[in-house]
């Protein structure tokens, strides 16, 4: 249904001139090198940024709203409080909004970010979010996004303490009546690393060692690492382990860590592939990440879904992040493609992919098993191709096209 909501009386205000980049120049291709990089309006300049300079704001409702386009990260330090995000809290709400799947994170809890939107307009227009919303949004066919307005249960307003465990597997010793339960799930060559979020009522004497260990860890997973070791070293293997012996046992707070999970911004390929939970336990038990490939590093994490929300799923939902070190994305690109998708349907389950994300090569008959997903969810094709079009998925067919990024927010440039 369309609305028309008035924004005349603000709460607040910011305008983010003082923390408005992006992404840098050098660091700014995405999870598929070529497919979203090759267009980018840098105009030759190596020493440009793309500015995320939108307006943040408190309407009547109490709600927070983004006009234009800002990082979930400049959400967080407007409000001040715990907030939903993505893992990674440098990704920009538009882009996010339009991929279908995109999930954010708050304390122990994982939620689709169509569950949590209240309104947005696109090309003008401003709708409530209803079942309408994906049609409205995804791929941006219909237009860019303008405003987005989020649920007041967007921001936390109290301190929540989560307690961190983890179980590890070797490969083919998985148990899937421990790993049912987990909140994340590493996948690596090496076994399955499950990590169990569950709230608890308050800190122990040990919460500040926890809350280091937890930042310990996502700086040393964001140690630069030279692009030729990443090549022969299989550093990723290791990652579930790792974050095991590192972050431990414990109990961590959501004012230092809102999100305890967090991905580094590091530059590697990354496909997300979503299944219902359920059907991830089953091809666990079947042993479907038993040959995982060498390079890679796989993030799982639980999707619950909310009430009266808008997100495409009807019950507990696998995200998959398989991701590998750039150069090395035909290896994950076979695993998703002839392993793991096979695997999802033969265990009847649904399938989506996040489309802000890499797109497999030869992929075909995922991707009409993606948009048949979709389709589900209110999603209709365009007749034609749009124009202009935002983004390579524009036309919402199972093959990636030509695509421009839209003028208002990645031309305005300048020189670091």
């Amino acid at each position: 249904m369309k609305v028309v909501l008035a924004f005349s009386f603000f709460s607040a205000v910011v305008s983010l001139e003082s923390n408005k980049i992006c992404r840098a120049r050098e660091s700014m291709k995405p999870h598929q090198n070529g497919l979203w990089a090759d267009n980018f309006p840098d105009s030759g300049c190596e020493d440009c940024v793309a500015l995320c300079n939108g307006d943040i704001s408190t309407n009547d409702d109490g709600e927070i709203c983004v006009d234009g386009r800002v990082t979930y990260k400049q959400i967080q330090e407007f409000t001040g409080k715990p907030t939903y995000a993505p893992t990674s809290n440098t990704i920009s709400n538009t882009g996010h909004f339009i991929a279908g799947d995109a999930y954010t994170m708050l304390g122990d809890a994982f939620y689709f970010i169509y569950d949590l939107v209240s309104s947005y307009t696109v090309n003008g227009t401003t709708y409530d979010a209803d079942a309408s919303m994906v049609d409205n949004v995804l791929v941006a066919s219909k237009g860019t996004i303008e405003n987005i307005c989020y649920k007041t249960d967007f921001v936390r307003d109290e301190t929540e303490y989560i307690e961190v465990s983890h179980a590890t597997f070797l490969p083919g010793s998985a148990d899937t009546g421990v790993l049912d339960s987990a909140s994340v799930i590493f996948v690596t060559a090496m076994g399955l690393t499950g990590e169990f979020y569950n709230k608890v009522d308050g800190p122990n004497i040990l919460t500040p060692l926890s809350n280091f260990r937890l930042t310990l860890q996502y700086l040393l997973a964001s140690f630069p690492t030279p692009a030729i070791t990443l090549q022969f070293v299989p550093i990723y293997a290791f990652i579930g382990i790792l974050r095991a012996l590192v972050v431990g046992t414990g109990i961590v707070s959501t004012d230092v860590h809102p999100q305890p999970l967090r991905a580094p911004d590091v530059p590697v390929e990354d496909i997300q592939i979503d299944c219902e939970w359920d059907v991830l336990m089953k091809i666990i038990d079947k042993g479907v990440f038993d040959s995982y490939p060498l390079f890679s590093g796989g993030i799982i994490r639980r999707i619950s879904i909310m009430d009266g929300g808008n997100a495409c799923w009807n019950s507990t939902t696998a995200a998959m992040d398989i991701t590998i070190p750039q150069g090395r994305a035909d290896e994950i690109d076979d695993f998703v493609v002839n392993t793991l998708y096979p695997a999802i349907k033969e265990e009847g389950g649904d399938v989506a992919l996040h489309l802000g994300k890499r797109i497999p090569n030869d992929s075909t008959e995922l991707m009409d098993d993606v948009l048949a997903f979709y389709a589900t969810c209110g999603m209709t094709v365009p007749e034609s191709k749009p124009d202009p079009c935002y983004h390579p998925m524009c036309s919402r067919t199972n093959t990636p096209t030509t695509f421009e990024y839209p003028s208002e927010f990645f031309d305005v440039l300048s020189t670091k």
